[in-house]
């Protein structure tokens, strides 16, 4: 699952909270942030 939201002239994209593949017993989201280009 992934959400999405605008803040001006940025693209936040959030993943859900899930086990990470990297990190044994820990929980971790991805975080992408894509910002225009002026």
């Amino acid at each position: 699952m992934r959400f999405y939201k605008f803040e001006g002239d940025r693209l936040v994209i959030l993943t859900a909270w899930g086990p990470s593949p990297r990190f044994a017993g820990r929980i971790t989201r991805g975080l992408l942030i894509w910002e225009r280009a002026k």
